[in-house]
């Protein structure tokens, strides 16, 4: 009977407080660049009309290391019901532009300085309930909020994913149970079927796609907006976005053709693995699933992890003590094709590793391999395999 407790990582305070700062500093970005412009365009959608006589217009310029900025400031004033009130809001947004691209700052200074010198009033909105309250310009710059739009989802997003991995987790198991039935050590260690390792990395790969594929978004966006501004630099950043946008094409082919066949659970007879005797069982395929003794190789592996050197040298080495490859053994079954397996250990070989965090240490994996329905198939499975006697852990088959 498996008397594990079958429950995930639980986040700690201290993290959880990291986590909702994270959040906060990113929502409160995506208010001030995004949502905030776009609540004064709803608020001002009720303003009313009026005309605005220029008094003093100026176009700062400023630098920040290798940009140059420029932003449009100006007062005017203007007359509702007999009484003269003053503004100097020209825009919803107060973001300046920058060398890089984008004149709206340029282009408005220069409408605003003819207006000025030919003494005309310039079309502008005011608050009915409060007439101070005024903007020459209440049109939203739409650069101005899809690209820190996107920048700041992407960055919520990766919160998101990051807590949900954690929260994923296996927790470690009590030691006095570990010390008993090591093989209990990891909830993916079960005798009803153990899942690939291929599904998790794919879903990273995923993910990893899905987020440069949004940032390809964002710069494609930028690479024509330089472009319609006949900036130059607009197309290195278009084709820079259109190369991160193709990087979702392979984990998508991936994780389609893994989903076109579904999990292929492996279920060890005897559970788990015995060190000087047998890693043997079965690869459940699905039903309809046409298969041929030949179309599948198996290889089980023994390899040590470890980290060499520190800091900046840090790298991970694998040293392999053991492996052997088969054919497996089809056998047909009510609930899909088997390929039975089975492997004869040697004495003197290190146990698997009971620590559910994929760091240094002695591993056993099972390869499977071959070729599907025309394409090639590949799935990796971390077994458990420990000594002890074989009447501890069951028949074998």
């Amino acid at each position: 009977m498996d008397d594990r407790i079958k429950n995930k990582a639980k986040i700690s305070p201290k993290s959880l407080l990291y986590f909702i700062t994270y959040q906060t500093l990113c929502c409160a970005c995506l208010y001030l660049w995004v949502l905030s412009p776009i609540v004064d365009k709803i608020r001002m959608s009720t303003w009313f009309p009026m005309d605005a006589q220029i008094l003093d217009i100026d176009l700062e310029v400023y630098q920040d290391g290798h940009s140059t900025y420029r932003q449009v400031v100006a007062s005017y004033e203007y007359y509702i019901n007999g009484k003269t009130y003053w503004g100097n809001r020209v825009d919803i947004h107060s973001e300046s532009d920058d060398s890089a691209g984008g004149y709206y700052h340029e282009i408005m200074y220069d409408k605003l300085q003819k207006y000025k010198k030919q003494k005309r009033t310039f079309s502008g909105w005011y608050n009915p309930n409060d007439p101070y309250d005024s903007v020459l310009d209440r049109g939203l710059r739409w650069s101005e909020v899809i690209v820190p739009g996107s920048v700041c989802f992407i960055f919520i997003l990766i919160g998101v994913v990051v807590l949900r991995i954690y929260t994923l987790q296996e927790q470690e198991q009590n030691p006095k149970l570990i010390e008993r039935k090591p093989w209990l050590a990891k909830n993916k260690w079960s005798s009803e079927g153990i899942i690939s390792e291929t599904r998790v990395i794919l879903k990273k790969q995923l993910w990893g796609g899905v987020l440069v594929f949004l940032l390809g978004l964002i710069f494609i966006f930028i690479g024509l907006t330089f472009l319609s501004n006949w900036n130059s630099d607009g197309l290195i950043a278009l084709i820079l976005g259109v190369v991160s946008c193709l990087f979702i094409i392979v984990p998508i082919i991936n994780w389609s053709r893994y989903k076109a066949i579904g999990r292929v659970p492996i279920v060890m007879r005897p559970f788990p693995g015995r060190i000087g005797g047998k890693v043997s069982g079965y690869i459940q395929f699905p039903p309809l699933l046409e298969l041929t003794d030949k179309s599948i190789r198996i290889k089980l592996k023994q390899f040590a992890c470890v980290t060499e050197g520190r800091g900046k040298d840090a790298r991970k080495r694998e040293y392999v003590s053991w492996e052997k490859m088969i054919q497996g053994n089809l056998k047909a079954s009510a609930v899909g094709n088997r390929i039975y397996f089975s492997f004869d250990i040697p004495e003197g070989l290190p146990e698997s590793s009971t620590s559910v965090y994929c760091g240094d240490g002695e591993y056993w994996y099972l390869n499977i391999s071959g070729e599907i329905r025309g394409d090639y198939f590949e799935r990796e499975y971390e077994l458990p395999v420990f000594k002890f006697a074989s009447s501890e852990h069951g028949a074998t088959i």
